[in-house]
């Protein structure tokens, strides 16, 4: 016969803090890249979507692979998190893509492999209603130009070159 193991109350809610630190430190990482948080005495430094986006992907990941493993207060925790970080990315790259003369792509999470994913959670502004006179059909819209060249960003340094 199988013997089921109770786990302790004291280890769950041990587990809950350690769960609610580690979504805690993913948000804050990506309030950093998105310069929605300074660290403290200094100016938000400039928005950084590419580091924002992987901090937001990893959070996503983390509710992916915990799912029917989390209580009912690490659920609300995490999607809580996820629900505020997804909607300020997307303010936040609304914003930098505004003070860009054309941008090429409508915003979203770009994963780290450059492919871009809808953000969740962003409302959207209505579409006007069509006139009655508009009696012709809207053209196709053109595709966009070539994807966007991924820059190095970081580099390592061991020493004066």
């Amino acid at each position: 016969m199988a013997e089921v193991q109770q786990q302790d109350p004291m280890a769950e809610q041990h587990d809950t803090e350690l769960f609610y630190m580690l979504v805690r430190m993913i948000s804050t990482n990506a309030l950093l890249a998105l310069g929605k948080l300074a660290p403290e005495g200094q100016q938000p430094p400039p928005p950084d979507l590419e580091a924002g986006a992987a901090f937001v992907d990893m959070l996503g990941m983390l509710e992916a692979k915990t799912a029917g493993h989390r209580n009912a207060h690490e659920e609300q925790i995490i999607k809580s998190s996820l629900d505020q970080l997804q909607i300020i990315f997307v303010e936040v790259a609304r914003k930098a893509g505004s003070e860009t003369p054309a941008p090429e792509a409508a915003p979203g999470i770009v994963t780290p492999s450059g492919s871009a994913q809808p953000a969740a959670a962003a409302p959207q502004p209505a579409a006007p209603a069509p006139s009655p006179a508009a009696s012709k059909p809207a053209a196709p819209s053109a595709p966009s130009g070539p994807p966007p060249e991924e820059k190095v960003k970081y580099r390592k340094s061991y020493g004066e070159s």
